[in-house]
């Protein structure tokens, strides 16, 4: 496999796997990694809200999806 740096991240190439990017999921409720993901070349694919937690903690979570093509 080819290693590659993205924004700062070794990743090693997954395209002889046929694999066309990866993902992160990480909820809405730590501020810091929209930015940290943003500088890294991923986008904000998908948002929605996470009730998993409703019952410890009353504020909105919310489930994001960051995407980064290889």
């Amino acid at each position: 496999m080819v290693q590659r740096d993205v924004g700062g991240l070794r990743l090693q190439s997954a395209e002889p796997l046929l694999v066309p990017g990866i993902h992160a999921q990480p909820l809405g409720a730590n501020p810091v990694v929209p930015a940290f993901l943003a500088r890294r070349g991923f986008k904000l694919a998908a948002c929605r809200p996470l009730h998993a937690f409703s019952h410890m903690d009353n504020r909105p979570i919310e489930l994001h999806t960051w995407v980064l093509a290889l």
